[in-house]
């Protein structure tokens, strides 16, 4: 008679086709580190700083000259659904509550957003020298430390004059990364505090 060992793995995999499916066990993804929630924390603040107009700072001083940043409209990814993806499990948006949270998903989500605006400002004139000093830096560090870095992460912006509408169209993209950058910081918070897991 031959005797046939089985390792639980494969006792588990021939249980689940028995039953009438093949289903894999779920991965748990790696928790979200303090390094993460620190570097999103940094990139935050830096959006906040260039938003806010200093007459002290030799760069912001003429970032947005010629016209109120804080009254122009807002240039905001909508190729990502981060806001809905990161949504803690048992919110209600538009009536409809959230029964459960996907921390992939959400992941996911926020790295496609830092990779878009990583390209959005790489690729935006930077005479001064200012997107490379302040918010590419800890753009770049949030994306080392807790995501993918983008194949271009070395690309610098162009040292080239910015005109008005350069400057207006940056005003309107740093408001639009702004909110992002507040929901990602909740969102890696929130997952950083092990809520979603419960």
């Amino acid at each position: 008679m031959l005797h046939i060992t089985l390792c639980p793995a494969t006792l588990l995999v021939l249980l689940s086709i028995w039953h009438g499916g093949f289903t894999l066990p779920i991965t748990t993804k790696e928790p979200v580190t303090s390094a993460c929630v620190l570097s999103a924390q940094a990139l935050l603040d830096n959006i906040t700083d260039a938003l806010t107009q200093d007459n002290g700072h030799p760069y912001k001083k003429n970032l947005f000259k010629g016209f109120s940043c804080s009254q122009q409209s807002i240039d905001l990814n909508t190729e990502t659904d981060t806001p809905y993806a990161c949504a803690p499990h048992g919110t209600s948006c538009s009536g409809v509550i959230k029964s459960q949270f996907n921390q992939e998903v959400c992941m996911e989500n926020i790295e496609k957003d830092l990779h878009h605006y990583y390209k959005v400002l790489s690729g935006h004139p930077d005479p001064d020298m200012f997107l490379r000093g302040t918010l590419l830096l800890s753009l770049r560090e949030l994306m080392m430390t807790c995501f993918s870095p983008p194949e271009d992460l070395n690309k610098s912006p162009s040292e080239s004059p910015s005109n008005y509408d350069d400057r207006l169209s940056l005003c309107k993209k740093l408001k639009g990364f702004h909110i992002r950058t507040i929901t990602i910081n909740r969102a890696l918070g929130y997952m950083h505090s092990g809520e979603h897991n419960k």
